[in-house]
C-alpha cells in the first residue's frame, strides 16, 4: 500500500491488442483523473477504493473497445447545448425512467453495454450510471 501522498502509476488496457492509458499520481490526483478521463461522476464514486475504481473503469475501457471493434461503433462529439431561458422539469415518465427501466430489462452484460453505447448521453444522470453499474455488477455475479 502507497503511503499518503506517494505517486503511484496505473495502466488501463483497453483490450487484447488494443491500446493502454496510463496515469500517474497521488491516489486523490488519480481518482480526479480517472473520473474525468472516463467521464464518470467523481461524486458518486467517492465510497468506492481506488481498486475498485480501476475495476470499473477497465470494463467501460474494454467495453468500448469491444463496441468499437465489434459493432463498428464511432465516436460521436456530442453537440453544444441551446441556452435556455430558465431551467426545465423532468416531466414523468422522462427519457431517464425509461432508460432505468431499459437497463433493468437488460439480461447479458452485451445487452447492458449496447444500451450505453445508443444511449450515452442518458449516463450522463448519476442515478442512470448508477443503475447501469449495479445491474453489471449483477449480472456478473450470477
Amino acid at each position: 500500500m502507497p503511503e499518503e501522498g506517494q505517486s503511484i502509476i496505473i495502466k488501463v488496457p483497453y483490450g487484447a491488442g488494443a491500446s493502454e492509458v496510463t496515469f500517474g499520481g497521488t491516489e486523490n490526483s488519480l481518482r480526479e483523473r480517472l473520473c474525468l478521463f472516463f467521464g464518470l461522476d467523481c461524486k458518486s464514486v467517492t465510497t468506492l477504493s481506488l481498486h475498485e475504481i480501476l475495476v470499473e473503469v477497465g470494463q467501460l475501457a474494454r467495453g468500448s473497445e469491444l463496441i468499437a471493434s465489434d459493432l463498428g461503433a464511432h465516436v460521436v462529439p456530442q453537440a453544444s447545448p441551446l441556452p435556455t431561458s430558465a431551467p426545465q422539469a423532468a416531466p414523468t415518465g422522462s427519457p431517464s425512467a425509461a432508460i432505468l427501466e431499459q437497463i433493468a430489462a437488460c439480461r447479458t452484460a452485451d445487452e447492458l453495454r449496447r444500451l450505453w453505447a445508443t444511449n450515452q448521453a442518458a449516463f450522463s444522470d448519476s442515478p442512470v450510471m448508477d443503475a447501469w453499474k449495479a445491474r453489471g455488477r449483477a449480472l456478473q455475479a450470477s
